[in-house]
């Protein structure tokens, strides 16, 4: 009769794989927490009365994607009225230009743990796409927001009246309504950033770990 005590054989394949199962597990738990994307819920807060809201998707040393809308934002002609601004992040770096003809040079490196978060030349945010001008997009709305030191940011914003634009976004012949604000101050300017748990890794994390109680209720 054959026996049913496992084999010497079989104790070690089985140790074997169970020790196999704990290193996939472990990687499991170390991918989750490896370099990946990374998404930031951010606050951008002055002491003027412009704030802005948004969030801002970090993978290395650069923002992948993003969005972003401006409150409080005082019209040109008139600075006792104020107005919002929303766009979204712009990823190809180089210049974008505003229907007033203000051309913004942007790129897209950033430091979610530095101080300033974004270098001198900063990052863009766009909307309402207008057409190019020699291979320059133009966009009814176009923030840019740069870091100058610690605590220090600056902000611009170009946009374009609604009711001075054509229903294709370009603007009508003659008009020139705009607000441009520049925005640059040099304490108390804060830019905040709160992680979003991302789904995937919450999974690996979670796989990981089961897969970790697993193995030690086998034992």
């Amino acid at each position: 009769m054959k026996s049913l005590l496992p084999t010497r054989f079989d104790k070690h394949f089985m140790r074997f794989s169970s020790r196999i199962a704990r290193i996939a597990a472990l990687m499991l738990v170390a991918s989750a927490t490896a370099a990946m994307a990374q998404t930031y819920n951010f606050t951008f807060t002055g002491n003027s009365g412009i704030d802005a809201s948004g969030t801002l998707t970090f993978l290395g040393g650069n923002v992948q994607s993003g969005f972003i809308n401006v409150i409080n934002v005082p019209l040109e002609a008139n600075p006792s009225i104020t107005t919002t601004a929303t766009g979204n992040f712009l990823t190809a770096g180089g210049d974008v230009r505003d229907l007033d003809g203000d051309v913004v040079t942007y790129d897209t490196f950033a430091n979610s743990s530095g101080n300033p978060i974004f270098d001198g030349t900063g990052v863009a945010f766009a909307s309402g796409p207008a057409g190019s001008d020699g291979g320059t997009p133009v966009y009814d709305t176009v923030i840019n927001i740069w870091g100058n030191s610690p605590g220090s940011y600056g902000m611009f914003i170009g946009e374009a009246n609604p009711a001075d634009l054509e229903p294709d976004g370009t603007l009508i012949p003659g008009r020139d309504a705009q607000w441009v604000y520049v925005y640059d101050e040099t304490g108390n300017t804060t830019l905040t950033l709160v992680p979003i748990p991302e789904p995937t890794t919450l999974s690996l994390l979670s796989a990981g770990l089961l897969g970790l109680l697993a193995i030690r209720r086998r034992k």
